[in-house]
């Protein structure tokens, strides 16, 4: 323990990552037994967290056979419990059988010190983050999921810290048993509590309600949706409402205020595109002509001041292509205008192209507009998600492009060709991120945690 006291993590994070790994080891290994003393110390529990991030599965293993958490409400313990819970979820896919069996004998070891009095664990803010890493983990978790489900939905509307649990529980829960728990909370739902911390879990309950939860909420809320969209900590339940909710329900009682509201509100981005989902071009219209403004709305929605891509508005500038409205056509020339080579090979620019070739332009434009990038295709098809705009293209191409592209499957290197592309859409890519070049970069819209 003297050596794990002396060494510095400044000198660990010096390392290169494989010389890193080496000294965790080296320097854990040096603990044995004696770790579940080190762990009664707030500093050193701090110090043994950043080694444990490291750590390769087998090394963590074994350092997880060792400690032996007695007292799961001592803050210290609480700490290195959580780590190393976050860790078991982490290595998941990298551990064998054997290490897993470590790792669950650990996970049943808190889970069990946790049963043995479940509403001191609640009560416990440390011990609630432990409850939350278990469930996540879902491996063994049903008694644990079980003797939640005994304490009373009121009793986790308490404070924040178990209505952050509960929404965990939540959706952890089988289908009839989650349905019974939303009913329950739409039932106990009142106006001011969209304005507290119980709002955060009424953003759950509207993914997971059903149309009859849905407007049992729009019935309580209707005389407030005003208040409620500009309220600091209301407006993020909102969001999801409406991202779930009709828009036509909600457009008459909000279409007075919605000038009022900033230009970038997810509110009204949120209104806009669920519209568009629901194909409700009476409400895009207004949107449109009212609150947006027509002029130059592309450029507005699809680039940002520094003349990279809006990661952010450019979702709505999309979904605003999908829609036919009498406003398309100026909206579909707008974005031709802008059009730029280099979005080719960008994956946001690959989006709206495909947005764009996908909203049924006139026929002559199509034809010139998909021409103009013959010559890039084997860029194209070079460029990670590159293969799924050469799909779109191929939908609604003239018979020469087809050829042409037809041409680019058999030539490539790539044995799969673009034509699989549907089956093999990266949805790992969501970064949307503005094309490589001096001064231009994607705006960062940062989402609250719930």
């Amino acid at each position: 323990m003297e050596y794990f006291k002396r060494i510095e993590l400044d000198e660990l994070s010096a390392l290169g990552e494989k010389e890193r790994m080496e000294v965790a080891c080296k320097v854990v290994s040096t603990l044995g037994s004696e770790i579940n003393l080190l762990i009664q110390n707030s500093e050193l529990t701090k110090k043994l967290e950043q080694f444990i991030a490291y750590l390769p599965a087998d090394a963590f293993t074994d350092l997880v056979e060792k400690v032996k958490i007695k007292d799961v409400f001592n803050t210290n313990t609480t700490f290195i419990a959580e780590k190393i819970l976050k860790t078991i979820q982490s290595h998941s896919k990298a551990s064998t059988a054997v290490q897993k069996e470590v790792q669950m004998q650990f996970v049943e070891q808190i889970q069990t010190s946790i049963l043995s009095n479940i509403k001191k664990s609640l009560k416990s803010k440390g011990t609630n983050y432990l409850i939350r890493e278990i469930i996540e983990i879902g491996s063994s978790t049903q008694p644990l999921l079980s003797a939640l489900g005994k304490i009373d939905v009121e009793e986790f509307l308490e404070d924040k810290t178990k209505i952050n649990t509960y929404a965990t529980y939540l959706g952890a829960l089988p289908e009839a048993a989650c349905k019974e728990s939303v009913d329950a909370l739409v039932d106990l739902l009142e106006v001011e509590m969209l304005r507290d911390y119980q709002s955060f879990l009424y953003q759950k309950v509207c993914s997971l309600s059903t149309q009859k939860n849905l407007d049992a909420i729009f019935y309580k809320i209707k005389n407030a949706l005003g208040e409620l969209c500009k309220d600091r900590v209301a407006n993020y339940f909102m969001q999801s409402f409406i991202e779930a909710y009709d828009p036509a329900k909600l457009f008459p009682l909000l279409a007075e205020e919605l000038s009022s509201f900033p230009k970038n509100s997810n509110i009204l981005f949120g209104l806009a595109k669920r519209a568009c989902q629901t194909n409700n071009g009476e409400i895009v219209e207004y949107l449109i002509e009212k609150v947006f403004y027509r002029e130059d709305i592309m450029r507005r929605l699809l680039i940002n001041e520094l003349g990279g891509f809006d990661s952010k508005t450019s979702k709505l500038g999309m979904a605003l292509l999908s829609i036919k409205t009498k406003h398309l056509r100026d909206m579909q020339l707008e974005t031709i205008s802008l059009y730029d080579k280099h979005w080719l090979f960008n994956n946001l620019g690959q989006k709206i192209v495909i947005a764009l070739i996908s909203s049924k332009l006139d026929k002559d434009i199509e034809k010139v507009f998909i021409r103009s990038m013959v010559k890039d295709f084997i860029g194209i098809y070079r460029t990670k998600g590159g293969s799924v705009l050469l799909s779109a293209i191929d939908r609604v191409a003239e018979p020469e492009i087809k050829r042409e592209l037809k041409k680019l499957a058999r030539v490539s290197q790539d044995s799969r060709g673009f034509q699989d592309s549907q089956d093999t859409r990266d949805s790992r890519d969501t970064r949307e991120t503005a094309p490589n070049r001096p001064n231009h970069r994607p705006s960062i819209t940062r989402t609250p945690r719930s």
